[in-house]
């Protein structure tokens, strides 16, 4: 028996439990890590790097959880619509970020909630930002 608080996150987990090799337990540690509509950002932008920070993913899981389910979920028309200046960017200089933060030795966790809301395309700076969560 699982529940959900809201209607999106129930659709997201019927979703995310449908992909191959994703049951239950793991649809509610993708809910758990990314809420649906970072979720559905992290498909529709084909960041597996995203993906990788729920316990239990790894890259091939990531990459085929991106390719099943760009087709099961309801893709914000903003997002596959958005400048070629604006999202991209920001999206690989979040991945960039992510990156540094784990090849410092953090942890999957500490690196979400680090990147959690970091906003912005120069990566020194939203590295330098993450940093400073971390340390408070």
């Amino acid at each position: 028996l699982y529940g959900f608080g809201t209607l999106a996150e129930r659709k997201c987990f019927e979703s995310v439990i449908g992909a191959h090799g994703v049951g239950p337990a793991l649809g509610m540690a993708v809910l758990a890590t990314l809420p649906p509509e970072e979720l559905k950002h992290a498909v529709a932008t084909e960041d597996v790097d995203a993906l990788c920070l729920v316990p239990g993913v790894g890259k091939k899981t990531a990459q085929r959880m991106v390719l099943e389910l760009k087709n099961r979920l309801d893709m914000p028309t903003q997002v596959e619509h958005e400048g070629a200046n604006s999202e991209p960017l920001n999206s690989t200089a979040i991945t960039d970020v992510r990156e540094a933060l784990r090849q410092m030795g953090f942890g999957t966790e500490e690196v979400r909630l680090a990147v959690e809301g970091l906003e912005g395309t120069d990566t020194s700076a939203m590295l330098r930002e993450a940093l400073q969560r971390m340390a408070n």
